[in-house]
């Protein structure tokens, strides 16, 4: 008897090709958004040893470190933290309804690692939803609804951290 792993990031990788081209043409609930190729291309991760995520931060977007002046330049640091904070609760309790979790992003030698030991110390641009076992393939099928089903309220989210942001680009 031949044994298929679907957890193999081979056949994943060409899951998550068929299904972006499908999610860009779908109707989400509670936005008349779409989600977009390039979205998906970026955040959708297969790790290179198995497990499937979904990154919750486009690092390219937000400062890493911020440079504080002042008392009022520090209110904006804690109430841009605090964005920080509740969207990753927020994707951590949405992942559970649909029985993923917090997941982080390793990167050693441009290989992705996909390792289930989320803590609070975990550097926020490293966490993503998911898991790092992906089978049987019904499991692929909840990931993909987990994620139209977050859209709404995770871009809501998502754009008032990107505005939160803006303050400490230039610093």
């Amino acid at each position: 008897m031949v044994i298929i792993k679907f957890n193999d990031p081979h056949i994943l990788r060409g899951y998550v090709m068929q299904a972006i081209p499908q999610l860009v043409t779908e109707d989400l609930e509670g936005t008349t958004d779409k989600l977009t190729k390039k979205l998906l291309e970026r955040r959708i991760i297969v790790g290179n040893n198995d497990g499937l995520g979904y990154k919750l931060f486009d690092i390219e977007d937000l400062p890493t470190t911020v440079k504080i002046n002042n008392l009022s330049e520090l209110e904006g640091v804690k109430a841009y933290s605090a964005l920080i904070d509740s969207y990753i609760k927020l994707a951590g309790e949405h992942a559970k309804r649909y029985s993923f979790g917090l997941i982080r992003i390793e990167i050693e030698n441009a290989e992705k690692k996909l390792v289930p030991d989320y803590t609070q110390s975990t550097h926020f641009a490293t966490v993503a939803i998911g898991d790092c076992e992906i089978e049987p393939v019904t499991r692929f099928t909840q990931f993909i609804d987990m994620i139209k089903a977050g859209y709404a309220p995770f871009k809501e989210r998502y754009d008032a951290i990107l505005q939160a942001s803006k303050a400490f680009k230039n610093n």
